[in-house]
């Protein structure tokens, strides 16, 4: 019932909006036009309406202990590798359809990932109508993960995006978003349906005397009958922003839920040579845990080609029941400091080389099968270096 009230208020607002807007600007009647024979054909057709857009990586990467960590191990991995596949069709002015699928090889194997599917109505000129599997509008980086371009570090900042469970890559339901402002311009969107995401929960599982093995190390979670909104606010100076975003719906957890809300805050500053970014993202799963992760970035074009990265993050988590201590305390905590050197051959492409020192076991840690043996020998190692290695391009 909840959901369907979610759904039909969201839906609701779309329409009133559409019939305001076909109300306020009838269609004017002309006379057709004459259509040549290039228009008619399919091929011409398709290269007007269709855009394609490519995401891909590479990366090594190695560990300094038996801590695993983005795909870094002791002996050094090469296998880290993924494309994303984006085509949009502009089916007239008013509709776009838009879908992404994604490709990905690591240590766990190979994967394929429909991201999201969605079609896109235009309301008015500053508002949209999403239907589908739509991207999630959280955060700075929510929008598009995998798009290494867009960012100066290999990975995404892990005290927020990593596999604590703040956040999916889309929900599946229906949404409205737009603009409006001058001087002060604001991006604002609100959605429910439901999402879904991975969690790393080795610690947990061990914590709680539950000790998963590989195949079950990451947990897919499912929250239904979600409502979730964004907003940011772009200030008179240009390429200085900041907002909010947040998102509550009921996590299921075989035949029960429990009521999950995360929200975040977020700030940004992005020159020609500078950027600056900050976000803090707090969750809490009722009678789950708690969690709450922040990190500050920065980088800075030295010359046209060579830039410098820095990035600091902390995470801290609680487990509903647990008390953990000693050792056992370090699987519930990450602190990363990152540092990066870039050297961009044009936008389009992009070498980078990163070194992380990371503090904690939360998600730097052994093998899930090797876990209990490690930690009842005492040999849980709470510091980890890490050298990441690669390449990231678009087109």
């Amino acid at each position: 019932m909840r959901a369907l009230w979610i759904f039909s208020a969201l839906l609701g607002t779309a329409l009133s909006v559409n019939a305001q807007q076909v109300t306020a600007a009838p269609p004017v009647e002309t006379a057709p036009a004459e259509v040549s024979a290039e228009e008619l054909s399919p091929s011409s057709s398709w290269r007007d309406s269709v855009t394609v857009h490519g995401f891909g990586r590479w990366n090594y990467g190695k560990s300094s202990n038996q801590n695993l960590y983005l795909q870094a191990n002791e002996d050094g991995n090469y296998r880290t590798a993924g494309f994303e596949l984006n085509l949009s069709a502009d089916i007239n002015p008013r509709l776009r359809v838009v879908t992404q699928v994604g490709w990905t090889e690591d240590l766990d194997g190979d994967e394929q990932d429909l991201d999201y599917i969605f079609a896109e109505w235009k309301l008015s000129a500053q508002t949209r109508l999403r239907l589908g599997k739509v991207k999630l509008p959280f955060g700075i980086y929510g929008e598009f993960p995998e798009v290494g371009t867009l960012r100066p570090l290999i990975e995404l900042p892990q005290a927020a995006y990593g596999p604590i469970g703040f956040l999916g890559n889309a929900y599946k339901g229906v949404g409205i978003d737009g603009s409006l402002g001058g001087r002060w311009k604001t991006q604002w969107d609100v959605y429910g349906g439901s999402t879904d995401l991975d969690e790393d929960v080795v610690g947990e599982a061990f914590l709680l005397g539950e000790p998963v093995g590989p195949e079950d190390a990451i947990e897919h979670e499912v929250t239904r009958d979600v409502v979730g909104g964004h907003l940011v606010v772009e200030t008179p100076l240009p390429g200085l922003s900041f907002g909010g975003s947040l998102l509550s719906g009921t996590e299921i957890d075989g035949g029960s839920g429990r009521r999950r809300t995360v929200y975040g805050l977020q700030a940004e500053y992005a020159g020609e040579a500078f950027t600056l970014r900050a976000e803090h993202m707090h969750e809490d799963s009722h009678q789950d845990l708690q969690a709450s992760g922040s990190y500050v970035e920065a980088s800075y074009r030295l010359t046209p080609h060579w830039q410098a990265a820095v990035e600091v993050g902390r995470l801290r988590t609680s487990f509903f029941g647990i008390h953990p201590a000693g050792q056992e305390a370090q699987l519930t905590r990450h602190d990363e400091v990152t540092l990066g050197l870039n050297y961009w051959f044009d936008p389009n492409l992009v070498l980078k080389l990163n070194f992380q020192r990371i503090r904690g076991n939360a998600f730097a840690h052994p093998d899930a099968a090797d876990l209990p043996a490690v930690v009842a020998a005492g040999g849980l190692r709470s510091r980890t270096n890490v050298v990441l290695a690669g390449a990231q391009f678009t087109f």
